[in-house]
């Protein structure tokens, strides 16, 4: 069990996360916006991931480590890849990252004119 909760961009919520309540809801991201947050529930919006499916059929994963300049993007290209990004990090495992070729978007919180939502 974990200290993190699983929102939906419905606002659905999920609690008691594992791996497999994880794999199971990735699978059913579709391009049509959604996205799912994971946060941990003593630091909600400073520490979080987040997954989307992209149209092209790949996944955006982005997570923040704490302000604004600490929000970070990368794409996985298949459900294994999220699943190991999101169970990681929720999990605490420190190898996650490692696994990714993460871009600092930082910038893009900082500024609000540049980003009003999730790439699609």
């Amino acid at each position: 069990m974990s200290d993190a909760i699983m929102r939906w961009s419905n606002g659905f919520t999920k609690y008691n996360l594992t791996e497999d309540l994880i794999r199971n809801d990735v699978g059913y991201l579709r391009t049509a916006g959604q996205f799912l947050i994971i946060e941990r529930t003593a630091a909600p919006d400073v520490h979080y991931i987040q997954s989307m499916r992209r149209p092209q059929g790949d996944y955006q994963i982005e997570y923040r480590a704490g302000g604004p300049q600490e929000h970070f993007q990368a794409y996985a290209r298949n459900r294994p890849q999220v699943v190991a990004a999101l169970w990681g990090w929720c999990s605490r495992d420190k190898t996650w990252r490692e696994r990714f070729e993460w871009t600092n978007i930082g910038s893009m919180f900082l500024d609000p004119g540049r980003r009003d939502r999730i790439e699609e």
